[in-house]
């Protein structure tokens, strides 16, 4: 939120923790992370920054990892059948989820940092606070169910359900 006039008078400005090595202004930089730390720094070469204080040259130089970050996608089978050392981002291709799914892969990729399903991306993270308000918890739980689950709440286990709810909004403390 700083106007680069204001660092006119510097002869550089090394900015931080933007991952991404950017220039602000010619002798304004964000050298960026020198380590991949989150999935959307997959595809980026991390990079240092060297200034010769004399001539006042800016070069950039990449920085050569031991361990790259990669996505991985897949099936959970699929993947279980492979193995890695690397930093990894786990993406799975499961229509539903699968009990300890990460810890099961650490096992196969143990430097794995997180995990997504990729097809159950949740509709009640799509809805407005307002279509949430007007749900009842049954059909919050359902709509969760299903979402987990790849198939609906059974009209025995929607009573159930139903019974606990009422139950709990009935129990004083």
């Amino acid at each position: 939120n700083l106007s680069t006039s204001l660092f006119s008078t510097f002869d550089y400005v090394a900015l931080g923790h933007i991952h991404k090595a950017q220039s602000i202004h010619e002798k304004m930089h964000y050298s960026g992370a020198p380590q991949k730390y989150s999935k959307s720094e997959a595809s980026r070469t991390p990079s240092y920054i060297l200034l010769d204080t004399e001539s006042g040259e800016i070069s950039t130089h990449p920085i050569h990892l031991s361990k790259d970050l990669l996505i991985l996608r897949g099936e959970f089978h699929e993947l279980m059948e492979g193995q890695g050392n690397d930093l990894c981002y786990i993406e799975l291709e499961d229509k539903q989820l699968l009990p300890d799914a990460m810890s099961r892969l650490k096992t196969r990729y143990p430097e794995a940092l997180g995990l997504s399903y990729i097809h159950l991306e949740s509709a009640l993270t799509k809805r407005t606070t307002a279509e949430m308000e007007s749900m009842n918890h049954l059909e919050l739980f359902k709509q969760f169910y299903e979402e987990s689950t790849g198939h609906p709440l059974g009209e025995e286990e929607a009573e159930l359900v139903r019974d606990s709810l009422e139950r709990t909004l009935h129990e004083t403390y």
